[in-house]
């Protein structure tokens, strides 16, 4: 939508970022603003557990590439 573009263009989200966690999980990873996507957008994040969303996050950090992004990005355009 217009008013994501405007946040990522703005600065105040990215286009592609984690799955949201509750748990402090995120402090030993790389710091990224919140994301507009995230790598688990197909999986129902739902019915995930704390262990694996943790590991969804670990391997996007660990294993980042451009690429990537581009691929969650176009595999979910609707979600913009």
């Amino acid at each position: 939508s217009l008013f994501n573009t405007l946040r990522v263009l703005f600065g105040f989200r990215t286009w592609v970022g984690y799955l949201e966690s509750n748990n402090n999980d995120l402090l030993n990873l790389p710091q990224l603003k919140i994301g507009i996507l995230n790598p688990g957008k197909h999986l129902k994040q739902e019915s995930l557990s704390a262990d694996r969303i943790k590991e969804v996050n670990v391997v996007y950090a660990k294993d980042y590439r451009v690429f990537n992004d581009l691929l969650i990005i176009t595999r979910n355009f609707r979600s913009i």
